[in-house]
């Protein structure tokens, strides 16, 4: 798995980042020019570190009206709307407007660190002032509400202003950070503006930091000109490395093609009753050989569905509602991922959750997990389908999930690698036994085979042509955005009426938009269409009801 971290965050309390210079003369352009990672706000002032409320709403920078603002702070000296960085409101009581300031002064020696709480109550306000080292911090809290007391705003102001610091190394923006506080977001092509946009210096480390990252958001549009090149990049060595080995075993006839791969694989699971496959994160395709084996095992007698993306603490609800939701895990909301999942649970099997990254040993913990499997059923047979490398039978690095297995089972699993040989074929998919590409060196070939996969995402590979429809987007709907980037999103109405955001979509497409109908192709359903722009608005929000090859609007 790729080092993507994703932690809990303070259900109140965020960081905010203010680095920048400013001087006194600072102006509406610095505004403008802000980074704002969430609640982390960077803008190029005075270096400026402050710990904000999660509840507090940012408004647009290009939204905020100077007028307006000279209009709050009229009263107040010492400041003014062009020292303005940040304006908000709360969005939970007690409702209040933040309006947070800075600028350059010249301060005495008393003056240094020295914070002033001022209460004006005939305004409904609190003022907060910070000193140090030549500069001035001002937090307002502006009252939308009358309150009897100012008890709460007052500490929410304290907390604030007492965090203000411009020690750098107390808060450094990386694209791990970014990622993390969106982690949750659906609307990927605003998390993908967040990484573009961020003042991150370029270097070798960033650089594939960045690129790692965007190959997983992308992933959720597989068919983009950015997915493919970033896939292209990322592959192009190991493509090289093993083309030729390659192209010499499919000369000798010695491989399975599209026709005969899944036959063998199923003739392969009747000798053992674990079956191995495994997975880039980035690659939705892999999804797709997945899910074409699940028919074919089920009538093998596999039964259960061992899937690492999966959180454990979940399994069992997904196992009853029928369909996974953004909660259930984080690989998993990728659309063919979501498409797997629902698919096996129609089949009739039953899906497990089994890493757990809380342990010492996390390979032997995954194994004894999926063992515990086959402890509670004797005559279990279990299709695993895991991250990279933890299907290796062997690994000179370390010891991995499959080789723990099979020492605490005896069971000789069948191991499929579809990630370690990339190689261009005519084929969507070709199957290779390990054992022919010994001689290559650079491969690892401790698995029982290794599976090429050049097939194309899309639903049209997922769906028999007879269960898929079109929809068509009016031109109208997107007049404003012409030449602009969109994200629509297709969701099951019946899961997006129940679950909204937190749902996980059929599929996702950007578009470039052009004064023209959108078409787009659909598992023939009821759908919902959700169109989101760059900035995270929501553009449209519509339910399609289809039949094959027709459509009928709401």
């Amino acid at each position: 798995m790729i080092p993507i971290l994703i932690h809990g965050m303070r259900p109140k309390l965020f960081l905010i980042a203010c680095t920048s210079v400013i001087c006194s003369c600072t102006s509406y352009k610095s505004l403008r020019n802000g980074y704002i990672n969430g609640v982390e706000y960077y803008n190029d002032s005075i270096p400026l570190y402050a710990t904000f409320f999660g509840d507090i709403v940012f408004e647009k920078p290009d939204k905020v009206n100077k007028h307006n603002i000279r209009k709050k702070i009229k009263g107040i000296k010492n400041i003014s709307a062009n020292d303005l960085l940040l304006y908000g409101t709360t969005n939970v009581p007690p409702y209040y407007e933040v309006l947070f300031f800075a600028k350059k002064i010249k301060l005495n020696n008393k003056d240094i660190d020295s914070i002033k709480v001022t209460k004006d109550t005939t305004q409904n306000r609190v003022i907060f002032r910070k000193s140090y080292r030549e500069k001035e911090a001002t937090l307002v809290l502006s009252l939308v509400k009358n309150l009897n007391s100012y008890t709460s705003i007052i500490a929410d102001g304290k907390t604030i202003i007492n965090s203000i610091t411009d020690d750098k190394n107390k808060k450094k923006l990386s694209y791990y950070s970014i990622f993390n506080n969106y982690h949750n977001e659906s609307n990927f092509l605003y998390v993908i503006d967040k990484l573009d946009k961020a003042p991150i210096k370029n270097n070798k480390k960033n650089t594939w930091e960045k690129h790692q990252l965007l190959a997983t958001l992308l992933a959720n549009d597989p068919d983009s000109k950015r997915y493919k090149d970033l896939l292209h990049t990322f592959e192009s060595n190991v493509q090289k490395r093993c083309q030729k080995y390659v192209d010499s075993i499919i000369e000798k006839q010695l491989h399975f093609n599209s026709i005969t791969t899944i036959g063998q694989i199923k003739k392969l699971a009747s000798t053992t009753r674990l079956i191995m496959l495994n997975e880039n994160h980035w690659k939705p395709n892999h999804r797709i050989v997945a899910q074409k084996l699940l028919e074919p095992l089920f009538k093998q007698g596999y039964k259960y569905l061992a899937i690492e993306a999966v959180d454990r603490a979940y399994d069992s609800i997904i196992n009853h509602r029928k369909y996974p939701v953004k909660n259930n895990g984080f690989y998993t909301r990728e659309p063919h991922f979501g498409l797997f999942i629902r698919k096996a649970l129609e089949l009739g099997f039953t899906i497990v959750g089994y890493d757990d990254f809380t342990t010492a040993n996390r390979e032997e913990t995954q194994a004894k997990n999926i063992k515990n499997i086959l402890d509670k059923d004797a005559g279990a047979k279990i299709f695993v389908y895991a991250g990279i490398d933890h299907i290796l039978e062997g690994s000179p690095s370390k010891k991995r999930m499959a080789q723990y297995l099979k020492e605490l089972t005896g069971i000789d699993p069948v191991t499929i690698d579809q990630v370690e040989v990339i190689a261009n074929t005519k084929e969507d998919i070709t199957l290779i036994e390990s054992k022919l590409l010994k001689k290559s060196g650079k491969i690892n070939t401790n698995v029982d085979y290794f599976l090429i996969n050049n097939i194309t995402s899309g639903i049209e590979k997922i769906f028999d042509q007879e269960e898929i429809s079109e929809i068509v987007i009016n031109k109208n709907a997107l007049k404003d955005y012409i030449g602009k980037n969109v994200l629509i999103s297709v969701y099951y109405k019946h899961e997006y009426d129940r679950y909204k955001s937190n749902s996980i979509p059929i599929m996702n497409t950007i578009v470039n938009v052009r004064d023209q109908d959108i078409t787009i192709i659909i598992p023939t359903s009821t759908v919902t269409v959700k169109i989101k722009d760059i900035d995270n608005n929501t553009i449209l929000l519509k339910d399609y009801y289809t039949k094959t090859k027709k459509i009928i609007k709401k």
